[in-house]
């Protein structure tokens, strides 16, 4: 897999539902029966992804909200956004 970067636009697989369950977003793949959970900035990250977004977007969020800073962030959010690719539950598109 390419090292995703700040210009990286990812967006979570359409082929996913998720809820909200007692403030655990629950991820359910229904092409493979897979389910996962998504707590707190998981989540945050998760909700954002509903549409096309950059690496630096999610970032810029993150600082934000959490205040944190967004380039102390980015390897975190790359390393989150890499999972869900591995995952196949998010996916890199060419635009937003």
């Amino acid at each position: 897999m390419k090292r995703l970067c700040p210009d990286s636009i990812v967006v979570r697989d359409s082929g996913i539902v998720s809820a909200d369950i007692d403030g655990m977003v629950v991820l359910l793949s229904v092409e493979d029966g897979k389910y996962y959970g998504a707590l707190d900035t998981a989540a945050f990250f998760w909700e954002r992804m509903a549409n096309p977004i950059s690496i630096a977007e999610l970032c810029r969020n993150a600082s934000t909200t959490y205040r944190v800073d967004a380039e102390a962030c980015q390897d975190e959010v790359v390393s989150f956004v890499e999972q869900l690719l591995t995952a196949g539950i998010a996916q890199v598109v060419d635009k937003v």
